[in-house]
């Protein structure tokens, strides 16, 4: 199975990283995020997000603090911004792949991760620099989380 599980991987990680950094920020909340993330790297506050001096208190703080922690790595641009969603699509269907192939079966863990990661809106919110990817993984993960702890329960009785 390690071999099907590295073919998700790779094409996860083709499907959501290429071209990531290629066009510039779009639509008006990316260069929000990415500019709020980059005052809070130079003002060095990673309390408060900042976006043309006012504070932004519309969104959780994490995804400012993954952007922060992507620009540090790749530089302050358009594919660092954009990587923590990227990242959180990949984690979200290799998480998928693992938790149906515990309740499914090794084909359905495929089926499953496989449609996840070529679904076009998951796919395109891999692409964007929002919240978006980073609630479908942190949703997604509670939700496989909660259903785990249910059936551990549930055997117990």
């Amino acid at each position: 199975m390690r071999p099907v599980a590295l073919a998700i991987l790779l094409v996860s990680l083709l499907l959501c990283f290429y071209n990531l950094g290629s066009m510039p920020l779009f639509d008006q909340d990316e260069p929000r995020y990415a500019s709020a993330a980059r005052t809070m790297i130079e003002t060095k506050n990673y309390v408060v997000p900042y976006f043309n001096g006012q504070p932004r208190y519309q969104k959780p703080v994490l995804i400012y603090w993954l952007m922060c922690a992507s620009f540090k790595l790749f530089g302050i641009n358009e594919f660092a911004a954009r990587f923590p969603s990227a990242l959180s699509v990949v984690l979200l269907v290799l998480i998928t792949f693992i938790f149906a192939k515990r309740y499914l079966s090794p084909f359905g863990a495929v089926v499953a991760a496989l449609s996840l990661a070529t679904s076009f809106g998951v796919v395109a919110s891999a692409h964007v620099a929002t919240t978006d990817a980073l609630l479908h993984l942190l949703i997604g993960s509670a939700f496989m989380s909660f259903f785990h702890a249910e059936c551990l329960t549930a055997s117990e009785h």
